[in-house]
């Protein structure tokens, strides 16, 4: 039981982070997916600047990540940092889109 209240520990404390960086962690399309969707419940909520560069990641973790934004998840973000990364002109456009509801800016 002592993991468990851990990992709820852990988990409120993301809600009130500002600066998260993840880059060169090899997250690829699965964990962006998996942190967008953590993203609707709340983690993140007060995230700010969010860098995940060199990430490995593609279209499909971008595409969670613009749903996860455009809901309003991550309502406070105002910069993304996506560099280096092997993503789409499409899917840039649809993650600079949901990033303008906000007022945030995504850099590519």
């Amino acid at each position: 039981m002592a993991s468990a209240l851990t990992w709820h520990d852990a988990i409120g404390a993301l809600a009130h982070l500002r600066y998260l960086r993840l880059g060169s962690n090899k997250i690829g399309n699965p964990g962006l997916t998996a942190l967008a969707s953590a993203c609707a419940s709340g983690t993140l909520a007060q995230c700010q600047t969010l860098c995940l560069s060199q990430n490995q990641i593609g279209d499909a973790g971008v595409s969670a990540l613009a749903s996860a934004c455009a809901s309003g998840a991550l309502a406070q973000l105002r910069t993304l940092y996506l560099t280096n990364n092997s993503i789409s002109n499409k899917a840039k456009g649809t993650m600079r889109t949901a990033m303008s509801k906000s007022g945030g800016s995504v850099h590519f």
